[in-house]
């Protein structure tokens, strides 16, 4: 039972990878198309911030990204850009910071036509890395390079390895220790912590932070 279960595990698996690999193929071209889409204004863009009120926070929509930035004076813990096609969200880029500033998160969340998430492209930034075999005296600002893809239910299929780079030199570095944290994840647009304000249509007046 055991050899005919291996069997059809080595039957199905590279039938299986090759589903993954051509998924893939199809996600990178179509990241590929909207991020050339940003490029050359092809896209419409919206606005949002976390704005603190009171104790909580609240998010708020812009009607400009100029609007956004005067407001941003002590600056957002979050703020995102939100890219459209007609109704259809195809591009959500956040960009999320520690109080203190010790790190800061950038964030392209790339969604298909049903409004799933496709892929999540990370670029992290944070003080205080160092390269294992140098040792902890030698700090800098790494930025780590990550991309993570999912399928149409909400599952991570796939995960690059990360890129480290010394922010200071633009170097690639190997075996870099650092402080991660969690990313935010959003398996469908409807799950955005700004999404009513999408549904709602033009922009309102953004609250006063």
């Amino acid at each position: 039972m055991r050899f005919l279960l291996l069997s059809s595990l080595l039957l199905v698996s590279p039938a299986w990878a090759g589903s993954l690999a051509k998924k893939l193929g199809e996600i990178r071209a179509s990241c590929s198309s909207i991020d050339l889409q940003v490029k050359n204004g092809g896209l419409t863009a919206r606005y949002f911030a976390a704005v603190p009120a009171g104790q909580a926070v609240s998010w708020s929509e812009f009607p400009s990204e100029a609007e956004l930035d005067a407001a941003d004076k002590k600056g957002f813990s979050r703020k995102a850009t939100v890219y459209l096609k007609g109704p259809v969200i195809e591009l959500v880029s956040l960009e999320a910071k520690s109080p203190s500033k010790e790190w800061v998160h950038y964030l392209k969340y790339y969604f298909g036509d049903d409004g799933s998430l496709e892929k999540i492209h990370s670029d992290f930034r944070r003080f205080g890395a160092y390269q294992r075999d140098k040792g902890d005296e030698q700090q800098f600002l790494v930025k780590v390079i990550r991309e993570r893809f999912y399928d149409s239910k909400g599952k991570c299929v796939k995960k690059t390895a990360p890129r480290f780079f010394n922010t200071s030199t633009g170097r690639e570095l190997k075996d870099v220790v650092f402080k991660d944290e969690a990313w935010p994840v959003y398996p469908s647009v409807d799950q955005l912590p700004f999404h009513e304000w999408l549904q709602a249509g033009s922009a309102p007046a953004p609250a006063k932070p």
